[in-house]
This record gives C-alpha cells, structure tokens and sequence, in this order.
C-alpha cells in the first residue's frame, strides 16, 4: 500500500486495490510549499501547518468505501471586524463514503438501491483516489467564513470608525459634502 504524489494542492492518489480486508491507516502531512498552494486557494494569508489522518474501510457487504478523517491545521485569517490577522488551530473531524465512478454508474443504470444521489460520494477513479485533495476539501468547507480574531468586538470597531482604526474614512467624504 503506497500513497504516490500526483497533480494538485496537497497530491497524495491512494490505489484502492491494495486496500487490505480490515481497512488501513494513513497520514498525510503538507510541505511547506504545499502549505502556501492550500492558502492561495483559501484565500488565507498562510497556512502554517496542515495534516490528516485517513481510516479507510469498505463497508459490510458493499463496495462502498468509508473513509473516517481527522484535519489539524494551523492557519492564518483576516478579522472581518479589526482586519487584523490571527492565528487559528483547528481539527476537523469527517466522514465521506467514495464508489468506483464505473460501478457508480452501473448502479444507477440498473435502478440498484444506492441510498443516495451520485454526488453523495466521492469519487473513485480507476481504482485510486486522491486523498491529500479530499482533506483540502473537507478544510475549505469547514474553514469560517467571517473570522473574528478573539477579543474583537463589533461595538469597539464601530467606535473606531468600522476598521479597527483611530480615523474614519467616511468621516473624510462627509467633509467633502459639507464644503
């Protein structure tokens, strides 16, 4: 069983035929330049640390592939209230169910009962899967859309003008109006 780097943000492809009967354990950690692609496709300022752990398992008397994951990663984000930047740690626990896109297709051709719409499951593409792309995924989703940086309050920022600074710079355009 190898994990064998491939084309992307955080490239590890996993050969889903070499998975053993009880299923199998796997770490991925993220190089540095690894890290800086996570963050420019983020939109973050850094990303500093980012690992997973993968549990892979097909499920009783299915073809069904379970996969059980935990994301820990250290990044950078820009306060929606101060616009300063901060530090966030995070573990994201999940869990995604990946079919062979062939038998996917087969399955529902055939009406079989798949509990579940094709895109419900991840994709697993002549018997290999790309594992660094689905933990890059799983973190975009669960990253926090409008971070606030501990400690930053709504009311103080409006009291500072709205950006976390001294001036306003509305107060500048009312200025303007008046003349």
């Amino acid at each position: 069983m190898q994990i064998h780097d491939i084309n992307g943000d955080l490239p590890r492809n996993f050969s889903v035929a070499d998975l053993p009967k009880g299923g199998a354990d796997f770490t991925v950690h993220a190089t540095r330049d690894e890290c800086l692609k996570i963050a420019k496709r983020a939109n973050l300022p850094g990303v500093e640390k980012f690992s997973a752990e993968f549990h892979l398992s097909y499920l009783p008397h299915s073809e069904i592939l379970s996969i059980r994951g935990m994301i820990r990663a250290e990044y950078t984000q820009i306060c929606v209230l101060s616009l300063d930047n901060f530090t966030q740690e995070q573990e994201i626990e999940f869990e995604v169910q990946a079919l062979d896109q062939a038998k996917m297709a087969h399955s529902l051709q055939a009406h079989e009962a798949i509990d579940t719409a094709e895109e419900a499951y991840e994709p697993i593409i002549a018997e290999h899967m790309d594992l660094g792309e689905l933990a890059v995924q799983q973190f975009l989703v669960h990253i926090d859309p409008y971070p606030k940086k501990p400690g930053a309050k709504l009311a103080e920022m409006a009291e500072l003008g709205g950006s976390g600074r001294a001036e306003n710079p509305f107060l500048a355009l009312k200025e303007l109006k008046n003349k």
